[in-house]
């Protein structure tokens, strides 16, 4: 069975005061990569990281992984773009997806 998993991580977080949410650090490591790693070593076969056009430093904070970056250019248009983007480039052949936040 083939299980798809999309990281939504194209918004502004604009209602956080201190820079990017995903980008913030905890005990020194960006939020975005605890997800990301949680996913790499779980047994979800395919992985789809969705970006904004600026979130270039979103995908590289995640680290290596065996995760496709997706761009969602229509981000400023609300996370149904971004679940929508990430749901054009899973895996065909997935029986199933889950949506990360």
């Amino acid at each position: 069975m083939t299980v798809s998993a999309i990281i939504v991580a194209a918004g502004r977080s604009s209602r956080f005061e201190a820079g990017h949410k995903l980008l913030a650090k905890l005990d020194g490591v960006p939020l975005i990569r605890y997800a990301a790693a949680s996913l790499d070593a779980s047994p979800i076969t395919d992985v789809v990281l969705v970006i904004g056009a600026d979130g270039q430093a979103i995908a590289d904070a995640a680290g290596p992984g065996r995760r496709r970056v997706v761009v969602n250019s229509k981000a400023a248009d609300g996370l149904s773009t971004s679940i929508q983007a990430g749901l054009g480039a899973i895996d065909p052949a997935s029986s199933g997806v889950m949506i990360v936040l």
